[in-house]
């Protein structure tokens, strides 16, 4: 059946403790932005912001050691990965996103830029220098005064698909820390522009559910510090979506 009508329903529940962690506080509304980049540059997004905070409001250019880099992403150090991580960097480079893409951050307005400013890697210097754009810094900058999400970086570096990462980031942004538990609706049309899925693939909501959702629903569950169930939403015995 192809309805992009459809909803789904998203729980998650059961929040366990992983040690060690890495946290990483993300404003709730960087969350909700359209996922059309790679599971390498989420994961290399991360890193980046990770490392550029704790100067974030003294400078605007940070620099990383290259091998710390492929560490990170968990590349082999002996195993030069240049190539892959300069074509990550430059699609964060390029690629614009649209930012608080849901509209659940009411206090400030709709935005799009890209991921990073820009970037450059010296000749022999084995060091990357990279800029983050001014209106991400200036959200990362204001978290004590809007909500935002911690995620453990450690658990984040162990998913293989970027519509678990994608998915799981956003159960954390509704878990309801004091409860362990939560449940949001969301249209199929909706999890497919936050997810990036291009208008000609999964069409079928059979597909889009086999090759994207129950997957991703596994792997959360498998590698994380969630549990996460995600069914079709019913209202009485009339399916909605």
């Amino acid at each position: 059946m192809n309805n992009q009508n459809n909803l789904q329903k998203i729980k998650t529940f059961n929040l366990i403790d992983f040690e060690p962690s890495k946290m990483l506080n993300v404003p709730s509304s960087a969350i909700h932005i359209q996922n059309d980049i790679s599971l390498t540059q989420k994961k290399l997004w991360f890193e980046l912001v990770y490392h550029a905070l704790p100067t974030m409001s003294s400078q605007r250019k940070y620099s990383i050691p290259l091998n710390k880099l492929r560490e990170l992403l968990g590349w082999n150090e002996t195993t030069s990965n240049d190539k892959e991580l300069k074509e990550a960097l430059y699609a964060l480079s390029k690629t614009a996103i649209q930012w608080n893409l849901f509209g659940k951050d009411k206090k400030n307005r709709w935005q799009c830029f890209s991921l990073l400013s820009g970037c450059e890697i010296p000749e022999n210097s084995g060091i990357c220098i990279f800029e983050l754009s001014s209106f991400l810094e200036d959200r990362f900058l204001a978290m004590g005064q809007e909500a935002y999400v911690k995620i453990d970086l450690i658990i984040s570096k162990k998913f293989q698909s970027k519509y678990a990462l994608s998915i799981y980031c956003l159960a954390l942004d509704y878990l309801i820390i004091e409860r362990g538990y939560s449940e949001k609706k969301f249209s199929i049309e909706e999890l497919r522009k936050y997810l990036g899925v291009k208008e000609d693939e999964y069409k079928l909501t059979a597909n889009f559910n086999d090759r994207i959702i129950n997957p991703s629903e596994e792997e959360i569950n498998t590698n994380s510090d969630i549990n996460i169930e995600i069914k079709p939403y019913k209202e009485g015995r009339k399916i909605a979506g």
